[in-house]
């Protein structure tokens, strides 16, 4: 379900709400993933990954 849901939100903006512990930041890590070439580019995209936590952060 999580390459699902990354595949979702290459399509279109997505909420992803799923309990502590089901994948939503390996979801993120996976989409930042997919976007990476976009980010390369010279075209001023830019990617933000906010965590609230130190924990999430660390990750």
């Amino acid at each position: 379900y999580q390459i699902d849901l990354c595949k979702k939100a290459l399509e279109e903006n997505i909420v992803v709400y799923l309990e502590t512990g089901s994948g939503k930041t390996h979801i993120a890590v996976l989409l930042i993933y997919e976007m990476g070439h976009l980010i390369r580019k010279p075209q001023k995209n830019k990617c933000i990954f906010l965590a609230p936590t130190v924990a999430l952060v660390q990750q």
